[in-house]
């Protein structure tokens, strides 16, 4: 479609901050751009993303694999030279590395710290240079239950699912395995991230777990509880966190992604969908409007 425009910029935020500028306050919208999500792709097949992600130059590469492992090798560490933003960029590649193999998980500052080889402090500031940088998203936890003692810790994400396989170093991701869950988590939270930015909804994402293990992936303001499971077939057990939040906050939907390709709604209300199905309905407007 040649009549739509694109303005693109590649201002550093940080580097207007340094030199004070006006950062036109109350006068200039804050616009996010994503990797692509599944409306542009137009749904492809799910297991691609999930190896190779969803950068454009990458998408379509007969070469991913290499691509992927020049971008998480050269790029990222060039990008984060070039800000100038940290003294030691060897550091903060070890930083980096502990990092992506960390992606999809609560943060433990002290346990990064350790296997980094530098303080905790450190870590702390080297995490917000991947937000500011968007190389990576934090994942905040719900504190809404009080029944169930909620814990506090973040998780964090990078920014695209093909960079963290390659930080990894996941060769393949098979339907069903454990990394296969793993990444389709990684890539409902990304598709969530985005959605709500670009369609500019003031609503919260969050997860919840609760100290007695029992886990909501994703949270959307006090009404949506989404789970992620890479079964074929769930049963109640794999969904008992969404249960057991919703005694203390009334969910208006309750759903689960996972294998089955048939869509159904168990006796206690919960949605079982594909993760093809869910992405389409998220983004035709029918999971939040």
């Amino acid at each position: 479609n040649k009549k739509l425009r694109f303005v693109l910029t590649g201002s550093s935020a940080r580097k207007l901050k340094r030199g004070a500028a006006n950062l036109l306050g109350g006068r200039a919208w804050i616009c996010r751009l994503y990797p692509l999500v599944s409306a542009e792709l137009e749904h492809r097949r799910l297991l691609d993303r999930l190896n190779r992600g969803s950068l454009p130059a990458i998408i379509d590469s007969a070469h991913y694999k290499e691509d992927l492992k020049a971008y998480v090798g050269t790029y990222l560490r060039e990008e984060i030279r070039a800000e100038g933003l940290t003294r030691s960029i060897e550091n903060f590649s070890r930083f980096l590395e502990v990092a992506g193999l960390t992606s999809g998980e609560q943060i433990n500052f002290s346990a990064v710290a350790d296997d980094a080889g530098f303080p905790p402090r450190t870590v702390r500031e080297h995490y917000q240079i991947l937000e500011d940088t968007l190389v990576g998203h934090q994942l905040p936890a719900s504190q809404k239950t009080s029944k169930r003692k909620p814990v506090a810790t973040a998780k964090f994400y990078l920014f695209d699912v093909g960079v963290a396989n390659a930080r990894k170093r996941i060769p393949v991701i098979e339907a069903g395995s454990d990394t296969y869950g793993r990444a389709l988590e990684h890539l409902v939270f990304l598709e969530l991230r985005s959605f709500l930015d670009y369609r500019r909804l003031d609503c919260d994402l969050t997860y919840w777990r609760s100290r007695s293990q029992f886990e909501v992936d994703f949270l959307l303001g006090d009404e949506i509880g989404v789970e992620v499971k890479a079964k074929a077939r769930v049963s109640p057990r794999d969904y008992r966190g969404l249960n057991a939040l919703s005694e203390e906050v009334r969910l208006k939907r309750k759903i689960v992604i996972c294998g089955e390709k048939m869509l159904r709604k168990t006796d206690d209300g919960v949605e079982i969908m594909s993760a093809e199905h869910f992405l389409k309905e998220l983004w035709t407007g029918n999971i939040l409007g």
